[in-house]
């Protein structure tokens, strides 16, 4: 390994007590995920951590993603680009969740609890935009797939702001192969996200107009994710909606890209928004400020440099600032990326994921966690 990169981590190593040991057990996100110690129709989703093997069938067709423009990148200089050859390949939220799995690349920016950044060049700019939210009663029991609703609202406001084509490959999914879901059972769940769908799809309707149908729409997560969708209608004050349309229309970037393709040889990687080539645009949906969740929160935004890793290896180009919206607590976290040292970053996670190849507990229960 380079030497750089160990004067880099012997600091780090030091403070581990220079024993990096690798956890053997399997995090699950619910116990609707929990079912006979593995996970079951693993979606390709920003709130669910899985992984999946290479090649795998699951990984694509599911995804939520619409970009202004259609890719031309060349397929064949991706595969030059791309040579590794990994049989396991973890989604990204599992990497970020996960710091004894990857002790290197999280080594290069975290101290040892990840409570703090340990190079000078992240700092977190936290913008206050506003109230925070109250939650409508209605949303008690609810605020799981209250959040996601959000986010498909944002999501609408902003493919109208910037007309640009918005597809939800979830709701797609669900639809047409309901045998495998909740979708399959009830006939009319499948029928309302169908009609739905096509209404939140469609360019002459507004954010604020379709709130019943983004609602319907977001359920496709859930269902997705085997988890039991509401029986009751919740709701969302109006005055906090149109705060969160004030806040996208005065956001001054020319382009969009909403959910694009940005796996990598190393990662399966989330949702995220690029506005400009050069800004990841993230969306938390929680009540808890940055003080109270300051590792969620680093968390969050080493995401984001792994994203921006992944599209500097496909176009080439940086990402020059990270914005983390919380609309529920009316605040906007700003991140300016220096120049990531990328060669480096490489390296440590070449390391990491060459080791987790051979972690005796995902080869002994591959057939388990990968069906």
């Amino acid at each position: 390994m380079d030497k750089n990169l160990n004067e880099k981590l012997a600091e780090f190593q030091i403070a581990m007590g220079n024993q990096m040991e690798v956890s053997t057990k399997l995090h699950y996100e619910s116990n609707e995920e929990k079912k006979g110690g593995r996970f079951t129709n693993p979606p390709n989703s920003n709130d669910d951590a899985v992984l999946l093997p290479k090649n795998t069938e699951a990984d694509e067709g599911i995804k939520t993603k619409t970009t202004a423009d259609k890719s031309n990148k060349d397929n064949n200089n991706m595969k030059k680009k791309f040579e590794k050859n990994f049989k396991l390949i973890p989604f990204v939220r599992f990497i970020r969740q996960n710091e004894s799995l990857f002790p290197t690349i999280f080594g290069l920016y975290f101290n040892h609890n990840g409570e703090e950044f340990i190079t000078q060049d992240i700092k977190i700019e936290t913008n206050q935009l506003g109230d925070t939210f109250q939650y409508h009663p209605s949303t008690k029991g609810a605020e799981d797939f209250h959040g996601r609703y959000i986010k498909y609202f944002i999501r609408k406001h902003l493919a109208n702001k910037y007309d640009v084509e918005l597809i939800d490959r979830l709701a797609e999914h669900v639809v047409e192969h309901p045998e495998n879901y909740e979708t399959g059972k009830n006939p009319k769940l499948k029928e309302a996200i169908k009609k739905h769908y096509k209404i939140y799809k469609d360019k002459n309707t507004k954010a604020i107009d379709i709130r019943y149908s983004i609602k319907i729409v977001s359920l496709s997560r859930s269902v997705m994710c085997q988890r039991k969708v509401p029986r009751k209608e919740f709701h969302t004050y109006y005055k906090n909606l149109l705060a969160i349309m004030k806040y996208l229309d005065r956001l001054t970037y020319n382009t969009i890209e909403i959910y694009p393709e940005l796996d990598c040889e190393y990662f399966r990687a989330a949702s995220v928004i690029l506005f400009d080539d050069e800004v990841a645009f993230e969306i938390m949906v929680s009540k808890f400020d940055l003080n109270a969740k300051r590792v969620k929160y680093n968390r969050k935004i080493f995401q984001l440099i792994l994203h921006s890793f992944s599209y500097y290896k496909r176009t080439g180009k940086r990402i020059r600032k990270l914005v983390i919206y919380n609309p529920l607590m009316g605040e906007e976290h700003v991140v300016k990326l220096n120049d990531i040292d990328f060669k480096l970053f490489e390296e440590a996670l070449d390391k990491d994921l060459t080791a987790f190849q051979s972690n005796s507990y995902y080869n002994n229960h591959k057939e388990k966690i990968f069906r």
